[in-house]
């Protein structure tokens, strides 16, 4: 047979076992031959005799949730990279960005939460807190929340601004008395105001985050250690805090939370090298 012929007849060969689409209601030999190794020697028709991990459904390749439907998996509320819970609280250390639970950047964190601060003594308290009677006047506005306060005893006046504003209809009328207790122990600071109506204002610049009886809080607040480092300083990293609200919320620097109608202001808290400050507000509806 000439090298032609014999090319001819292996391409005849070929085409006999391939079933022809066309004739339909015949079967032929080859034909019966080509199903029994469809179902048998190759199951999944991709050219091998082996049933690979690729063509089961819900396998996990293409299937994020291995539940057979391809689509991605669930993203758990609060979690990272996924959306917050209401009121824009995040597990643990978590900050709600953009509606998305995420780590701060703690060297950057915005200073969004502030106040200050003015006291005038007739004769200032140390370790032991003292109170006084007050009678003065709060008011809103675009920047914050101004509360200013004439005092008898031994406090003069208390002057107070925050920002970002809080709705001063949790305060009593615009005017009206508030019993101020303060103890300023070592250069700290810890300042409690009850309003007529028993909403409580508490201001902290201290080295702990409670110093009773003047911290009088509804939930605990502890403070905690971030995941990550301010700039370094002489003795090493200084490590930025959070506060911890009832094992249930947190706050981190610079941040405004409310969790069960408690109102927390975070400007800063930080740990340098053992040397602890919290400078932090909480209103407390009565």
């Amino acid at each position: 047979m000439s090298r032609r012929g014999w090319l001819a007849a292996v391409l005849l060969t070929a085409c006999v076992r391939v079933p022809n689409p066309n004739a339909a209601g015949t079967e032929t030999e080859a034909g019966d031959e080509f199903a029994e190794f469809d179902s048998e020697g190759d199951p999944d028709l991709d050219g091998d005799d082996s049933l690979d991990d690729a063509d089961l459904p819900g396998d996990g390749d293409g299937d994020g949730d291995g539940d057979g439907d391809d689509g991605p998996a669930p993203c758990p509320t609060g979690s990272e990279g996924c959306p917050c819970f209401s009121f824009g609280l995040c597990d643990g250390e978590l900050i709600c960005t953009d509606d998305i639970c995420e780590f701060p950047e703690c060297a950057t964190a915005p200073a969004a939460a502030s106040f200050t601060i003015e006291l005038a003594w007739t004769d200032p308290p140390t370790d032991n807190p003292d109170a006084a009677q007050c009678t003065g006047s709060w008011q809103t506005s675009v920047t914050g929340v101004t509360i200013d306060l004439s005092c008898a005893e031994v406090l003069e006046s208390v002057t107070i601004e925050m920002s970002p504003a809080f709705d001063t209809g949790v305060l009593p009328a615009a005017y009206g008395n508030v019993i101020v207790t303060a103890a300023i122990p070592n250069e700290q600071l810890y300042l409690r105001l009850v309003f007529m109506n028993g909403t409580e204002l508490f201001l902290v610049d201290g080295a702990e985050p409670v110093l009773e009886p003047v911290t009088t809080f509804a939930y605990p607040i502890n403070s905690e250690e971030l995941n990550c480092s301010a700039p370094p300083a002489t003795c090493g990293a200084v490590s930025w805090l959070g506060l911890n609200i009832d094992d249930a919320a947190f706050v981190h620097p610079g941040q405004v939370i409310a969790y069960e109608g408690v109102t927390v202001w975070l400007e800063a808290a930080t740990d340098s090298c053992g040397d602890k400050r919290h400078r932090f507000a909480v209103l407390q509806p009565g």
